[in-house]
């Protein structure tokens, strides 16, 4: 496949990459997620905005300098996320939309308009699989059936200690991998979601169930 370019050509290896997704390395944890090679060299940091909830930096980890800005999109019929490039918000400096393909869908599946596709009836890229089972892959609209990243469960391949939860991606030759990280941070931030989500509904129905259980039993006493 020829060279697919969003973030930057150095991204772009003539060979396969792995890479590492963790929230620690050799005991470091990191502010929500680190993405090394297999050699355990950290290549990018996942960092929020403190003050902006909904915009988060890939940062370059040997620079600590912004890669990317990924914000939440408000306005999207299917909720959806916009990668710009360094700091920005400014269109001019998009580089690609991720949108859920439909929100009716069961299994989910993700689609990525590059920012030139400003039609978005077409997707550049699509993300299918569910990030919790690490059964994602990433495919490109020239050949849909190939996956140019997969996702995979962390071993031993690594040199360093990573977490328990920590997760691998190979990607095809000639595939910006940035690109790719930035697609697996997304996910993480949607999972990171759910979960808050779901955690806060079964704290609810917990407290409704001990309501009723303690109401239960001043009932019988009385």
């Amino acid at each position: 496949m020829e060279n697919s370019i969003i973030v930057g050509e150095e991204y772009c290896k003539p060979e396969p990459m792995e890479l590492a997704f963790s929230t620690t390395i050799n005991g470091v944890k990191y502010k929500e997620f680190v993405i090394t090679d297999l050699d355990g060299k950290a290549l990018f940091l996942l960092s929020s905005d403190i003050a902006i909830k909904k915009k988060w930096f890939i940062l370059d980890a040997a620079t600590g300098l912004p890669l990317l800005s990924i914000i939440k999109k408000k306005w999207s019929l299917h909720k959806g996320w916009q990668a710009f490039r360094g700091e920005s918000k400014d269109e001019n400096n998009c580089l690609f939309t991720v949108k859920k393909s439909s929100n009716l869908m069961i299994h989910t599946e993700w689609d990525v308009f590059l920012a030139p596709n400003t039609e978005e009836v077409e997707w550049d890229f699509k993300i299918t699989g569910e990030y919790n089972k690490r059964s994602i892959q990433v495919v490109h609209k020239r050949d849909p059936t190939a996956a140019i990243a997969k996702m995979s469960q962390h071993d031993k391949v690594v040199k360093v200690r990573l977490a328990n939860d920590a997760f691998r991606v190979t990607i095809s030759s000639n595939i910006d991998f940035a690109f790719i990280a930035s697609l697996i941070s997304i996910l993480h931030l949607l999972q990171q979601k759910h979960d808050a989500r779901k955690n806060s509904i079964e704290t609810i129905a917990n407290e409704i169930e001990q309501g009723v259980v303690l109401g239960t039993m001043s009932a019988a006493s009385s």
